[in-house]
């Protein structure tokens, strides 16, 4: 007679054990529950039928002879049983793959976005053990760097051999300093086929042992500098032509800016991670670079690296800072590069920062290179500029070099007032007054310029440094100002005269601005770039005053003098007056001398009976219009350094 299961068997599909014992432990049960358990051991035949029944996948009837149990309850749930694990194996493939495709972004066909948004299931989406492997050689975020590396292969896949070695040695940057490269000597795959990781080449640590028919990378000079090295060296280039008073190869930097860009399509900004990539514009732009498509390049590589990591903590606040205000610094202006100062001022944010520049960036139109932060990087790179070896022996001895002209088809107007900048240095000063609009002319003194206001005005420096007068040209070709404003390399006094020579329109303003101090008599100081005396090497001699106040007598303009050595301020005053030049009263006069936070030098002043600058011409505040500060006056700003000031203008 047949026997019915027991109402027991039930549970055992939530049994959790092998799938291959379950109809044996079925058997087992149904043997005790229906007490035949010795029959089922004692018949041979019974297990024989159980095995050849294949209850391991044979659909057939089982039968168990020699207790005479008709299964077809046992039959039935073991169906049960296989219908419902393939369905869970079947929603277990829909679920990984809906999870895999949720995972991983489809490429846009912008490679710096899809490098920068790769991850470890974008580049080993089904667990291969040997990119595993290369990845945890890779330096992070490793998915990136797998990225440009199989990215640098695949554009070379038309060659099995050179081509491939060659694109892993420019690669070998990506590798953690205890792996190296190694490449199959002879692929027998067709050329058009992708290079795939484990077949034509892989990754090993330094002391495995290379296998057969496999060769290792060398990583000599094949490999190629990143960005930031190109980069120093462009700079290092204009900065030593600029010393030695050497004409700048404007064919050797193409090359190299060419190299840039050759190498930025192959690393996709991966070797300028962190604020490296804000360090190579800031670096590019000291050098004059004014290449767009490499600035737009390293924008949105620096605004990708904000992005991924923005709410990490091992990124520090500081570095974050840095980051924005190095491209502010190196004159960037755009919408790209506004998104980058936002995502920083909110990066700033949640970091507890309480950096001054947040609430600037959070307008991001309003920070730029002119901003106080920014304009300091500018004077950390100009202070350590070596003065040009050439002009100094030559002031010494009182040689004139030839310099360049002073062209008038660099303005589009030639009939407009112009501001001339004597010794302008990196020209802050002047790319802050010609970019002003007429719409902000208020906030200065009247008395700085009576007869016009500077959005109707043309802009002229003049400085000894080649690299200066590159960076201030590179700004102003960038921002759109190169048809009212100019730099040229010279004196102050071929400056002067070649102004007075050929410029039909009149001068409104002449700016003598911080320049090189003279060594105080008396007294033995260390630098040796400074002139002697000063009457001897000091850029604003008797000659030139005279020469400067010559062109104001015929023009009615003014002469602002700036200087933060207290004796260099008073000895340019006392000498504009010997010439002819009237001082000004200022607005805001110095009534007190500063006594507390001065120089060393100043002191030294003080104590050999100086005359200090007091009185109604010295101006306690600044006299130049907001965000038109040199990068001198910002930094004795924030150091609570006196800066004295004057202004004076012809005889009636």
């Amino acid at each position: 007679m047949a026997m019915e299961l027991p109402t027991l068997f039930f549970p055992l599909d939530l049994l959790r054990i092998r799938y291959s014992y379950r109809p044996l432990l079925t058997i087992l049960v149904v043997a005790v529950f229906s007490e035949s358990i010795s029959g089922l051991v004692q018949s041979r035949s019974g297990l024989v039928r159980y095995r050849s029944a294949g209850v391991f996948g044979n659909k057939r009837r089982l039968w168990t002879a020699s207790m005479g149990v008709k299964s077809t309850s046992l039959y039935r749930w073991r169906n049960a049983y296989r219908s419902y694990q393939s369905s869970r194996i079947c929603a277990t493939k829909q679920s990984f793959k809906e999870g895999l495709e949720s995972r991983i972004e489809p490429l846009t066909g912008d490679p710096f976005i899809d490098c920068w948004k790769a991850n470890s299931w974008s580049v080993n989406p089904y667990g291969d053990e040997t990119i595993d492997g290369i990845l945890q050689s890779l330096h992070s975020p490793a998915p990136q760097s797998f990225f440009v590396l199989q990215r640098s292969l695949n554009m070379t896949k038309g060659d099995r051999s050179g081509t491939v070695e060659s694109a892993l040695a420019s690669c070998r940057y990506l590798l953690k300093d205890r792996y190296h490269f190694i490449v199959v000597r002879e692929s027998c795959r067709d050329a058009g086929v992708a290079i795939q990781p484990g077949i034509d080449w892989n990754v090993l640590t330094n002391t495995s042992e290379v296998p057969s028919n496999w060769k290792a990378v060398s990583d000599g000079s094949t490999s190629a500098q990143s960005l930031i090295q190109i980069a120093n060296e462009i700079l290092g280039h204009v900065s030593w032509s600029s010393e030695l008073q050497c004409p700048i190869d404007e064919c050797f930097i193409d090359r190299l800016l060419d190299c840039m860009e050759d190498r930025l399509h192959i690393t996709l900004g991966t070797d300028i991670r962190g604020r490296t990539s804000a360090d190579t514009a800031f670096t590019l732009a000291l050098a004059g670079v004014s290449r767009q498509t490499l600035y737009r390049d390293l924008v949105r590589i620096a605004g990708l690296e904000m992005n991924r990591v923005r709410k990490r903590t091992s990124r520090r606040a500081k570095d974050v800072a840095h980051m924005a205000e190095k491209l502010a610094a190196a004159g960037l202006k755009g919408k790209e590069v506004e998104d980058v100062y936002r995502v920083s001022a909110g990066v700033l944010g949640f970091k507890g920062a309480t950096y001054d520049i947040v609430e600037s960036m959070k307008t991001p139109e309003k920070f730029d290179m002119l901003c106080p932060r920014p304009l300091m990087w500018l004077w950390r790179s100009s202070s350590k500029q070596v003065k040009p070896r050439q002009v100094l022996r030559e002031a010494e001895e009182g040689i004139e070099s030839v310099y360049s002209q002073v062209k008038l088809d660099n303005f589009k107007d030639c009939r407009r007032p112009l501001v001339v900048d004597i010794g302008c240095g990196l020209g802050v000063s002047l790319i802050g007054l010609a970019s002003r609009s007429s719409f902000h002319e208020d906030d200065y003194s009247p008395n700085l310029l009576p007869t016009t206001n500077f959005s109707e005005c043309n802009f002229i420096g003049g400085d000894l440094s080649q690299m200066a007068i590159r960076f201030g040209r590179g700004i102003s070709k960038r921002w759109g100002l190169a048809d009212r404003l100019h730099y040229t390399y010279a004196s102050a006094e071929h400056l002067v005269g070649n102004i007075t020579e050929i410029y039909p329109g009149y001068v409104a303003l002449v700016l003598i601005q911080f320049p090189s101090p003279f060594i105080l008599e008396g007294k033995k100081i260390g630098n040796t770039q400074l002139p002697s005396g000063p009457d001897c090497g000091f850029m604003v001699t008797e000659s030139l005053m005279a020469n400067v106040a010559h062109l104001l007598q015929n023009s009615g303009g003014r002469l602002l003098l700036q200087s933060n050595c207290e004796d260099v301020a008073v000895h340019m005053k006392e000498m504009a007056v010997r010439c002819g030049l009237a001082v000004i009263a200022a607005d805001d006069p110095v009534t007190d001398p500063q006594t507390e936070g001065l120089p060393q030098r100043t002191m030294d002043w003080i104590g050999s009976g100086g005359t200090r600058a007091v009185g109604p011409e010295w101006s306690r505040t600044a006299l130049l219009p907001y965000r038109c500060a040199t990068e001198t006056e910002i930094a004795c700003e924030i150091k609570g350094t006196p800066v004295h000031r004057c202004l004076l203008g012809s005889k009636l």
